[in-house]
């Protein structure tokens, strides 16, 4: 079955001549019959009841079904075509982003998206904070589009790819009153003796893991204690139960009674725009434009 079998096909069934329907597409009268003739063989159906003396034809039943499918599926492909075209534009869609809900949002983040809000307004942009685990789940299941995540947290995952954005200095969150707040060029083994405060497993395995052998790379293991979420880590360093490793940008700097200490030897970690590449989301593609147009903008003008 070819492109021009099913031209020849409809022609004949509006014209329900073959004559006239050959001149419509251009080609002989054989030709036009040859064509149907193969296509009848390769469906093992007969399409039309053809009338030599008038030269004129009738579709039988099946011919009547195959037509009208042909048609509905001919309409259908001009509004997939039409919806494929608006998407490709902008013009349409959905776009789900996920970000760690412990951090700030930056401003190239920011200034990225109220850009893509500005150019794409018709595009349903869904925003939600979560931990590293979900986000990463959530790419992987289709609950997010693109995520905003720590490189360790996406690292080896084979269908998600992803983009560098910058390094997320490490800092070492304590109460302003700890005796060690108000020294310098401390190291993480300086603080061997504290309890140090981690998310579940379940929650920040992988970060996890990096920790422990951060810290026994440092000459100590570390004593732990989970805390269920954010708001409990930070109840717990104010209360003194403990002390934790987090981020420069976390919401932990906002309490007046926390320190954030800059320990020497202590790595940066990149953080990352991750996306999965079994995702045909069309406006995945539009999203990493605009952002990378704003980041290009942003190293011009510094």
């Amino acid at each position: 079955m070819n492109e021009t079998q099913l031209k020849c096909f409809f022609y004949a069934c509006e014209c329900l001549n073959f004559t006239e329907a050959a001149s419509k597409v251009f080609i002989t009268q054989s030709a036009l019959s040859r064509n149907i003739a193969k296509l009848e063989d390769e469906l093992a159906l007969q399409l039309f009841i053809r009338d030599t003396g008038n030269k004129r034809v009738r579709l039988t039943p099946g011919g009547t079904v195959f037509y009208n499918g042909l048609r509905t599926m001919k309409e259908q492909f001009k509004e997939l075509s039409c919806a494929a075209k608006k998407a490709e534009s902008g013009h349409s869609g959905k776009l789900s982003l996920g970000i760690f809900e412990a951090e700030y949002v930056d401003e190239s983040l920011q200034k990225a998206i109220q850009e893509f809000s500005l150019q794409y307004p018709e595009v349903e942009l869904n925003l939600q904070k979560t931990g590293y685990k979900g986000l990463a789940s959530g790419l992987q299941e289709g609950t997010f589009d693109i995520i905003f995540t720590l490189f360790v947290e996406i690292e080896n995952r084979n269908s998600i790819v992803y983009d560098d954005m910058y390094y997320l200095p490490a800092r070492l969150a304590l109460l302003k009153t700890h005796p060690l707040a108000d020294q310098s060029n401390l190291t993480l083994i300086d603080f061997k003796d504290e309890t140090f405060i981690i998310f579940p497993n379940e929650v920040a395995g992988r970060l996890n893991r990096l920790f422990m052998k951060t810290c026994q790379d440092a000459g100590f293991t570390p004593k732990t204690v989970m805390a269920p979420d954010l708001k409990t880590q930070l109840l717990w360093i104010e209360i003194g139960r403990g002390i934790a490793v987090t981020s420069a940008r976390s919401y932990i700097a906002n309490s007046p009674e926390i320190e954030m200490i800059k320990l020497a030897g202590m790595d940066a970690m990149m953080y990352v725009r991750a996306w999965n590449k079994e995702n045909y989301n069309p406006t995945i593609a539009i999203f990493n434009n605009v952002m990378d147009q704003h980041r290009k903008l942003l190293k011009w003008a510094s």
